[in-house]
């Protein structure tokens, strides 16, 4: 082809470089259409928010004026990043802690 990473052949058939072997293998999937996944996507989409079914029909739950309502699952996930960012944060300063090679006098005498 134009770019030189690319041989066509006769049949139509493309063979490419071993170094573009990352982009032959992707597979993007067709966007869905049936009606009850995108009903559930959607509901799904609002439980997140904090809605739930009462009675037959979808009302907040426990809601009260100024409150963020975030699924458990939300949660978890913000509570196990802050704990992976508190653990990177320690690891770094006990490393830039190793790299002090001068030392403060502590006693002034």
């Amino acid at each position: 082809a134009e770019n030189g990473m690319e041989l066509v052949l006769d049949n139509g058939k493309i063979l490419g470089h071993r170094s573009l072997l990352v982009y032959y293998k992707q597979k993007y999937r067709k966007p869905e259409t049936r009606d009850s996944v995108l009903i559930s996507n959607l509901m799904n989409q609002y439980r997140a928010l904090g809605w739930v079914e009462k009675e037959g029909r979808y009302d907040l739950a426990e809601y009260k004026p100024g409150m963020f309502v975030r699924s458990p699952a939300v949660l978890a996930a913000a509570k196990q990043q802050a704990r992976d960012q508190h653990n990177f944060a320690m690891k770094l300063g006990v490393i830039n802690n190793k790299l002090q090679n001068h030392y403060r006098s502590q006693i002034d005498f």
